[in-house]
């Protein structure tokens, strides 16, 4: 109830509708000839693109495409061997607005963390921690790497790269461990970001099995997800943010 109150004293996007309603109302009371009349169509159009991108269930559609059917990590088969390798891909922010390395995990890389430990917990060998900026200082992969401190994986089982600055630069540098481990090899990642990392690994000639985890897709939408909401346009951010990396990839030969 809280979250919806405080929704009403964000200026988007319902006063965008409402004042594009608003608009498109005005067009019909005007009479022919006038420039607000002649607009009715563009109007109207504009208003219906607004609703359907502000809508939660059209980031939702998107998700569910690109993620695929959700499956509980813990019920997924794992079996254990000492030379496993668990990659783990960092999400974050690798950067202060003034350039200077500054990492933060973000919600989705506290995810990916805390799951690729679990997994890790199930399987042993190495953990592979993922993450940049490339440069001096602290990274992504370093503070992944004290989570797991943290949360009693020993130094000896965890490893770090701290150069990378993209997926395909992480998978790039896990190729060096992955020649002296000739075990099982586990990529985590969100559900999301998976079938563009797959194809990166692939691209690289990598064998690795998928372990999907922070899905974002809505697991029954009701029919308030089909009204304007201020985090729809959030959620269809993010997806296309990732249609449009898999596109990028393949354009620059990172994928297939």
């Amino acid at each position: 109830m809280l979250g919806r109150a405080v929704d009403l004293l964000l200026p988007l996007p319902l006063y965008l509708l409402g004042l594009l309603g608003w608009l498109s109302a005005r067009s019909y009371w005007r009479p022919p000839g006038r420039r607000l009349h002649r607009l009715r169509p563009l109007l109207l159009a504009v208003t219906a693109w607004v609703w359907v991108v502000t809508m939660p269930v059209t980031g939702d559609w998107l998700h569910r495409r690109l993620e695929g059917p959700p499956v509980p990590p813990a019920e997924r088969a794992v079996e254990r061997d000492p030379r496993s390798l668990v990659i783990v891909l960092g999400s974050g922010q690798m950067r202060s607005g003034g350039g200077s390395p500054h990492p933060r995990l973000d919600v989705h890389g506290w995810e990916r963390t805390v799951e690729g430990i679990a997994l890790w917990k199930r399987t042993g060998g190495t953990l592979l921690f993922c993450g940049g900026p490339a440069g001096p200082g602290a990274s992504l992969a370093g503070l992944m790497r004290q989570v797991a401190l943290d949360m009693g994986v020993p130094p000896e089982a965890i490893r770090t790269v701290e150069t990378s600055a993209n997926t395909r630069q992480d998978l790039q540098h896990a190729l060096e461990l992955l020649a002296e481990r000739p075990g099982p090899t586990w990529l985590v990642t969100s559900a999301l970001h998976m079938p563009r990392a797959q194809a990166v690994a692939r691209r690289l000639g990598l064998s690795v099995q998928s372990f999907p985890v922070d899905y974002r897709q809505i697991a029954e939408p009701t029919w308030r997800g089909w009204l304007p909401n201020n985090g729809g346009p959030q959620r269809l951010a993010a997806a296309l943010h990732e249609v449009v990396g898999r596109l990028v990839y393949r354009l620059r030969g990172w994928s297939d």
